[in-house]
C-alpha cells in the first residue's frame, strides 16, 4: 500500500467512529475534514529532449588482410596472435633463393647484351668509315674519267667533222672533173681514198661518243647503287643490329626488375599500424596469393554502426559527440564522435551512421555490444513535470494543481515526452503547484494535504510560501 493510501485510511476510520457516537453535525464537520495527502511542486520551466536508443556491435576501425603477393614457402613468421605491428614492419618472409639465382642470371646475360650493342655499334661506325668512303671515291673517279672520256669523243667528232665536210667538197670537184676528164684517174682516186678515210673517221668518232655516254651512264648507276642502295643497306643492316642488340638488353632489363621486385615482396609487410588477430601459417608452409595468412586490425579507433530512421537523421550531424554504453568494457558510458552518415537511405529505409571510438588503451575489444542514444526532439522555456503527472481522458490531458487547499482540475496541452518526464505548452503557469503524486486520488475541488515525500505535512510556513507563489 503506498504513502497516499497509508493517509487515507485512518482519516475514513475517525469518520466511521464518530458515525457511530450519532453526533450528526459532528459527523459531517469530521466528514467535511477529510483530505487526500498529496505530494504537490511549483510548476518551472525546463528543458527536456526525447532520445532514441540504438544498440550495435564494437569493431574495429579497420580490419585488413595481409596475403603475399606471390606463391613461396615460409622462410621466416615475426609475429603471432594478439602482437602490436606498425605499418611497414615486415610480419613474414618467403624463401628467395630461386629468385636470387636468376636475378644473377639475367645479371651476366645484361653484360653479353651490353657487348653485343657494342659489336652492333661499331658495325654501324664502318658503314660511314674509310673503307666506305674510298669506295665511294673509286666509283665517282669512273664517273669523273667516262666523263672526260665522252668529253674527248665529242671533241673528236667535232674535229672530224668539218674535216670531212672539207673532204666532201674537195672529193665532188675533183669527181665532177674526173667524169669530164679533166683530171686523171689517180688523182681522183687518191682524193676519193682522203674522203673515205675522213668519213670513216667521223663515224668512229660517233661511235666513240656513243660508247663514252654508256660507259658514263655506266659509271653513274654503278656509284648510285653504292650511295644509295648498298651503302643504305649495309647501314640499314647495322642499324637493325643495334637495335635487336637494345632491344634484347630492354627485355632482360625488365625481367631484371621483375625479378627484383618479386625479391622485395618475399618480404611481407603490414599495411597498417594495429595489432595481430588473425595467424594462419608457420614457417615451411606453402603460401599463395589467394591465402590470408594474417589478419590485422586497427583497434586504437573502434567503431559501432547504427542505421538511424529518418525523424532522426537531420538532428545529427558530423562531429557531434555521442555517449556509448560498453557494459563488457565498463559501467561508465564513454564518449564517440560521429564520423560518418551515410547521405542516402538503403534498403531497409534507414541511414548508416558510424561513431567512432578512441581505444589507446585497447580494452574495447571487438564484438562487445554497445547502446547508444540520439536526440530526436528537445524544447527548453516551457513547464516540464514527471510523465505520470499528466492524466488523460478520452477527450483530453489534465493536471491537479493545489488552490486554497483543493485539487483543481487543468486541461493541458503538452509537448515532448521522453517516457520519464512530459512538457506542458498550456494550461498551468509557473509557479503554480502541480500534484505530481497522488494525482490519481483525488478529483476536481476535493480537500487535499500536501506533503512531502515522506508523508510528513508540510508546516505552516511551506504552505504559506507555497500560496504566496500561486
Amino acid at each position: 500500500m503506498n504513502i497516499f493510501k497509508k493517509l487515507f485510511v485512518p482519516v475514513l476510520i475517525s469518520s466511521l467512529v464518530l458515525t457511530g457516537c450519532g453526533k450528526d453535525d459532528e459527523v459531517l464537520e469530521e466528514v467535511q475534514e477529510e483530505l487526500t495527502a498529496v505530494v504537490a511542486e511549483p510548476a518551472a520551466a525546463g528543458v527536456i529532449s526525447k532520445k532514441r536508443t540504438y544498440t550495435g556491435t564494437v569493431e574495429p576501425n579497420e580490419t585488413v588482410n595481409v596475403t603475399p603477393k606471390m606463391s613461396g614457402i615460409v622462410s621466416k613468421v615475426y609475429y603471432d596472435i594478439g602482437d602490436k605491428v606498425k605499418k611497414g614492419d615486415v610480419i613474414f618472409t618467403l624463401d628467395k633463393d630461386d629468385i636470387q639465382d636468376q636475378i644473377r642470371q639475367l645479371e651476366s646475360q645484361l653484360k653479353v647484351y651490353d657487348s653485343s650493342i657494342k659489336s652492333a655499334q661499331i658495325s654501324l661506325e664502318h658503314v660511314n668509315g674509310g673503307q666506305t668512303q674510298a669506295q665511294l671515291l673509286q666509283y665517282e673517279n669512273a664517273v669523273k674519267n667516262a666523263s672526260t672520256a665522252l668529253e674527248n669523243a665529242q671533241i673528236a667528232v667535232t674535229t672530224s667533222k668539218a674535216s670531212l665536210d672539207d673532204i666532201t667538197v674537195t672529193y665532188e670537184n675533183k669527181k665532177s672533173l674526173y667524169d669530164a676528164g679533166v683530171i686523171s684517174k689517180n688523182e681522183f682516186d687518191s682524193t676519193e681514198l682522203a674522203y673515205t678515210q675522213a668519213k670513216n673517221a667521223y663515224e668512229q668518232a660517233q661511235l666513240s661518243v656513243q660508247n663514252a655516254q654508256t660507259q658514263l651512264t655506266q659509271a653513274q648507276e654503278n656509284m648510285d647503287i653504292f650511295k644509295n642502295k648498298i651503302t643504305k643497306e649495309n647501314e640499314e643492316t647495322a642499324l637493325s643490329g643495334v637495335n635487336s642488340a637494345y632491344a634484347s638488353k630492354e627485355s632482360v632489363m625488365t625481367q631484371l626488375d621483375i625479378a627484383r621486385k618479386s625479391l622485395n615482396d618475399t618480404s611481407v609487410v603490414s599495411p597498417i599500424t594495429g595489432t595481430i588477430s588473425q595467424k594462419n601459417i608457420n614457417e615451411t608452409n606453402m603460401v599463395s596469393a589467394q591465402s590470408v595468412p594474417f589478419v590485422i586490425v586497427d583497434d586504437s579507433v573502434m567503431k559501432v554502426n547504427v542505421n538511424v530512421s529518418e525523424n532522426i537523421i537531420n538532428s545529427i550531424s558530423l562531429g557531434d559527440e555521442v555517449m556509448v554504453n560498453i557494459s563488457a568494457y565498463s559501467q561508465e558510458p564513454v564518449k564517440g564522435k560521429i564520423s560518418n552518415i551515410t547521405p542516402a537511405a538503403d534498403t531497409t529505409g534507414t541511414y548508416p551512421v558510424k561513431i567512432e571510438i578512441q581505444n589507446a588503451e585497447g580494452k574495447i575489444k571487438g564484438g562487445m555490444k554497445a547502446e547508444l542514444s540520439f536526440i530526436s526532439d528537445k524544447s527548453s522555456g516551457n513547464i516540464v513535470v514527471p510523465l505520470d503527472t499528466v492524466l488523460t481522458n478520452q477527450t483530453s490531458s489534465y493536471v491537479y494543481v493545489v488552490e486554497n487547499g483543493k485539487a483543481v482540475k487543468k486541461e493541458v496541452t503538452t509537448g515532448v515526452e521522453n517516457g520519464t518526464e512530459i512538457e506542458i505548452l498550456s494550461g498551468v503557469n509557473v509557479g503554480e503547484n502541480i500534484i505530481v503524486k497522488g494525482q490519481n486520488y483525488v478529483n476536481d475541488g476535493v480537500g487535499v494535504k500536501v506533503v512531502t515525500e515522506d508523508g510528513e505535512e508540510k508546516n505552516a510556513e511551506s504552505q504559506e510560501i507555497a500560496s504566496k507563489e500561486e
